[in-house]
């Protein structure tokens, strides 16, 4: 899979060589200057074991999936040992780690999946918690004023949006454009993000090379928003449906509701499972069958904006709807 789709290699067969135990060669029909990058990228390194799924294969179209997914087989410090999907993994040592141990190092790693952010907070309050990631922000302040705890808060690659279908209600740019002049991009970071996110300059993250600081999002203008909503077919008194998953987008859907409820638009919130708004997202039910608009996030797989435009905007990666 990262071989396939983070390298962009079409035929592994061909374009890989083994050159010697330790070195691999490529081969490209064309330059390929941003390479390097993808094979360093986070997720450009994902190279299975052969070994590992052979010997666990239950049959000739299977590569041992069920076992690769509960026992992974890498050669990094730590190595799974315990696994409940969904709840919690264990990982203890690995003695055989390359660049040996120290003996300042955790023996034991447990991770657990918490997914409200009070409840996360909460736990390492009492002490049952030793690191927590990615809390609401009313939680990161008011950890951040608390001196037994250190907050680290940096910039990521990740950008939330929301995602406009071009068919249906939305067919003409006007209504679109309308619908981006009708969010308050500093009123949210300042009230609801408490100053702990920061606000991109373009639909690229701030953090991807090639990325200036000029801003090219459109200003909050609810009177003008009105307006291109009218001239795009969606004038005062109509219904629009916005999607967005469980515990992601709550807060934005319903400030956006109120934005756009003073352009004289109803905007209806819809809660979705996040399988169930994947399955919306990434379908092909005609518009009058699916919402409006999506609450979502994205972040590029290595940090070059060919990468991020591709998944978002290439013809090949959009969802149906466009």
């Amino acid at each position: 899979w990262g071989l396939i789709t983070i390298w962009t290699i079409d035929d592994p067969e061909s374009q890989i060589t083994v050159v010697d135990e330790r070195t691999l060669s490529f081969s490209f029909e064309e330059p390929r200057p941003i390479f390097d990058v993808q094979v360093a990228g986070q997720y450009g390194a994902w190279i299975p074991s052969p070994t590992a799924a052979a010997e666990n294969s239950t049959g000739e179209d299977d590569v041992g999936t069920a076992y690769l997914q509960a026992n992974p087989v890498g050669t990094g410090p730590y190595l799974l040992g315990a696994l409940e999907p969904g709840q919690d993994a264990t990982f203890v040592r690995n003695e055989a780690f390359d660049l040996g141990w120290s003996g300042a190092e955790f023996d034991t790693v447990i991770t657990k999946s918490v997914p409200l952010s009070a409840t996360r907070k909460q736990l390492l309050e009492a002490g049952e918690a030793d690191i927590v990631l990615a809390l609401e922000p009313e939680d990161v302040v008011a950890l951040r004023d608390t001196p037994a705890f250190s907050v680290t808060s940096a910039p990521t690659f990740t950008v939330q949006f929301f995602a406009f279908a071009t068919d249906g209600v939305l067919a003409d740019p006007k209504a679109r454009q309308g619908l981006a002049h009708a969010f308050d991009h500093d009123g949210y970071i300042e009230q609801v993000v408490q100053g702990v996110g920061d606000k991109p300059v373009s639909v690229f993250p701030s953090l991807v090379q090639g990325v200036g600081s000029e801003s090219h999002l459109l200003p909050f203008d609810l009177d003008l928003a009105n307006a291109l909503l009218a001239e795009g077919g969606v004038p005062e008194g109509s219904e629009l449906t916005l999607a967005y998953y469980t515990g992601f987008g709550d807060v934005e859907a319903q400030l956006y509701q109120a934005w756009l409820a003073s352009c004289g638009i109803t905007l209806i919130l819809q809660e979705l499972s996040f399988p169930a708004f994947l399955d919306a997202y990434f379908g092909d039910a005609p518009a009058e069958e699916r919402p409006d608009i999506f609450y979502f996030s994205w972040w590029p797989s290595v940090n070059h904006p060919y990468n991020f435009a591709w998944s978002l905007f290439s013809a090949d990666s959009l969802p149906a709807f466009g």
